[in-house]
Parts: C-alpha cells; sequence; structure tokens
C-alpha cells in the first residue's frame, strides 16, 4: 500500500503534496487580504490602464444576475500575467517554445497590481471618477467611504 501526504490550505481547500505549495499558497490569501481590507490607497495610472482593460460583462447566476469582471479572462484572454504585461507595456524576461516568460520580480509586480485593481475600482466608483490620488477609509473596510487626501 502507498501512502502520499497531501497538505491543503486552510482558506481556500487547494491541496498538495508539497508542503512549501501550501505555505505558498496561504501566504498568497494573506498578502491578498492585506491589500483588499486597506485602509489608505493610492491610485496610480497603471491601476486606470488595468481597470480600462478589464472584461466586463452581465452574468446571469442568481435571480437577477450582476455586472462582473470575467474571472477567467479579467483583460480578455486566459494568459492575466501576459495580458497584463503588454497594457502596462512591461517587456518580457523572455521567450520559450514560443511563449513570454516574465521574471519572479516582475510576477510579484503584475499580481500586486492585479489585487489593487480591486480596490482601486472600488474607489473610482465609491467616488464616481477615475483618477489618480491618495485615498484613505475608516478601518471598518466594509463601510466603502473612501475619500480623497491628495493629488498624484
Amino acid at each position: 500500500m502507498i501512502t502520499i501526504k497531501a497538505y491543503m490550505c486552510e482558506t481556500c481547500g487547494g491541496r498538495s503534496d508539497k508542503k512549501a505549495d501550501i505555505k505558498k499558497c496561504e501566504l498568497y490569501h494573506k498578502k491578498r487580504e492585506a491589500i483588499v481590507h486597506c485602509d489608505e490607497f493610492e491610485i496610480t495610472e497603471q491601476h486606470l490602464k488595468l481597470i480600462q482593460k478589464q472584461n466586463v460583462k452581465h452574468e446571469t447566476h442568481g435571480e437577477y444576475g450582476a455586472t462582473e469582471i470575467d474571472p477567467k479572462k479579467p483583460y480578455g484572454n486566459s494568459s492575466v500575467e501576459i495580458d497584463i504585461a503588454e497594457i502596462l507595456e512591461i517587456q518580457p524576461k523572455g521567450y520559450a517554445d514560443g511563449e513570454s516568460f516574465l521574471t519572479d520580480e516582475q510576477e510579484q509586480t503584475i499580481w500586486k497590481l492585479h489585487v489593487e485593481t480591486t480596490v482601486a475600482l472600488q474607489i473610482c466608483m465609491a467616488m464616481l471618477e477615475f483618477r489618480t490620488g491618495k485615498f484613505i477609509r475608516k478601518p471598518d473596510w466594509l463601510s466603502g467611504e473612501w475619500k480623497r487626501v491628495a493629488e498624484i
């Protein structure tokens, strides 16, 4: 009998036979939550470029449906990192097997901007404007009450 030890991410339920993969997954969730639940934020031109290219549609799940950003192809294609790199004019490190590849640093920057775009869009919608700036909200992040504190 062969026994394979599997590890599970406590946040998303993802599984792997490698403990390091699960630690990486849990760190991803922790970093994501810190960004999404922040009470200070700076909208940059990069965030606005990403928002402008998001694949918005009306999804019909549930009784009425709702507007959503396509979770599988948020910028039009399923290669999210490459889409973001193209939108923001980030040059890939190189090409292999006809595919672009990014450095670890580029991937981290792209991931962070992608998650931050959620907050940037929330602020833009709350403020009814799409422009750069520094914003704050009450520590109760559910309030959604963002206020501009500086132009950038």
